[in-house]
């Protein structure tokens, strides 16, 4: 996707180049919203809020780098500066009644050993990303780990089930040439057969609502 300093020709949501209206803003003098920033006229932040506080997938792609280039401050100051503005124009939210604290009996004690499983299950079964899970493990127990600390958790766990693994006896299943299985996409079931050293997928079949009867036969 193209920046938006790249593009000249504007969708129908920018009729004219951003440019134009930013040359009509005529400056001003230095606002109290923004004293730490003197070169900047009400004109200037009204603007770049604006701007800002449309949904972003209407926004120019680039436009806030093009903004903090052309206004002198950074993308932390650019949207820190929105945010400020939207405070005092906005109501303010309404108050949330709080909730009584939980009991000693209601309360659940955070252990090392539950963080853990915790982040090796939001990994398997959940299929979560690293930094998904760092949000999680902040919501639900206020606590902040690292992107390499979850990631060597991750591989001395996967380390541990492969030593696992190694020990199961498969020699009653005698030999195995190939593995089905299925998954679902959208409602859609997928059938696949699999070479089991390598993992390669050997076919793939997207069933149709009607076919879906075909499951009931794939797992005898």
């Amino acid at each position: 996707m193209a920046l938006y300093t790249q593009t000249q020709e504007m969708s129908p949501l920018w009729p004219e180049p951003i440019e134009r209206v930013y040359q009509l803003l005529g400056g001003g003098d230095a606002s109290a919203i923004a004293p730490k920033l003197p070169h900047l006229g009400l004109a200037d932040i009204m603007f770049m809020v604006l701007i800002m506080s449309l949904p972003r997938e209407r926004r120019p792609w680039g436009i806030a780098t093009w903004m903090a280039a052309t206004f002198m401050l950074s993308r932390t100051g650019l949207y820190d500066l929105t945010a400020r503005v939207q405070e005092r124009l906005l109501p303010p939210p309404p108050k949330v009644r709080s909730l009584p604290a939980p009991s000693r009996e209601d309360m659940i004690e955070l252990t090392e050993n539950r963080l853990r499983r915790t982040v090796l299950t939001a990994a398997f079964p959940g299929k979560m990303a690293i930094r998904p899970t760092q949000h999680v493990l902040n919501e639900a127990f206020g606590q902040s780990r690292s992107i390499g600390w979850i990631s060597e958790l991750l591989s001395e766990a996967g380390e541990r089930a492969g030593k696992v693994l190694a020990q199961v006896d498969t020699s009653p299943l005698g030999p195995v040439i190939v593995l089905r299985d299925e998954t679902f996409f959208q409602d859609q079931p997928l059938l696949l057969v699999v070479e089991p050293v390598s993992a390669s997928i050997l076919f793939a079949q997207v069933l149709c609502q009607t076919d879906k009867r075909i499951l009931g036969v794939w797992h005898c």
